[in-house]
């Protein structure tokens, strides 16, 4: 799927009012990779009792299921960790973005997407014109939207005719 220049603007929004879900995602993940690394740590091995378990059956042994029991659990913490370090850069490169923007453009921001309110509102709170600052607005999304694609940005300003 080949995105157009406009969509990234649309998929900048949809990250800006995202971003407190994505951090909250986060907490959860990394919440939910410790209480599995605790598990993986407290698991202890069974002893096998040699001579009590029936022979020749298709189910695992005590030490079979625990050792298929590890293995589940560690590559479940490898996607977790692999999932965490993609929303991790996705928020970092969402808040260095935000960092570059002037005091008003970075509250029109936050009071816009991450607090939900209406023009209106935005307009006594800030004090501009709901027209000024839905213009602000837009300036200060097209920025974010540079920082985070600006390399595929670039390309897709590139035209090629064909004759």
């Amino acid at each position: 799927m080949i995105l157009r220049y406009n969509d990234y603007y649309r998929l900048t929004e949809g990250y800006l009012r995202n971003l407190v879900s994505f951090q909250t995602a986060l907490e959860n993940m990394s919440a939910t990779r410790e209480q599995k690394l605790a598990e993986l740590e407290s698991s202890r091995m069974p002893i096998a009792k040699y001579g009590t378990e029936p022979g020749g059956g298709s189910e695992l042994t005590q030490p079979e299921s625990y050792a298929d029991r590890l293995m589940f659990l560690q590559r479940e913490i490898r996607e977790l960790d692999m999932e965490i370090m993609e929303l991790q850069t996705l928020v970092n490169k969402i808040e260095s973005a935000l960092g570059t923007l002037n005091g008003t453009c970075r509250k029109l921001i936050e009071l816009r997407y991450m607090g939900n309110r209406q023009w209106k509102e935005i307009e006594d709170v800030i004090g501009y014109s709901e027209r000024h600052s839905r213009r602000q607005t837009g300036k200060a999304v097209w920025l974010i939207c540079d920082a985070l694609f600006r390399y595929r940005l670039r390309e897709d300003r590139n035209f090629q005719f064909v004759s």
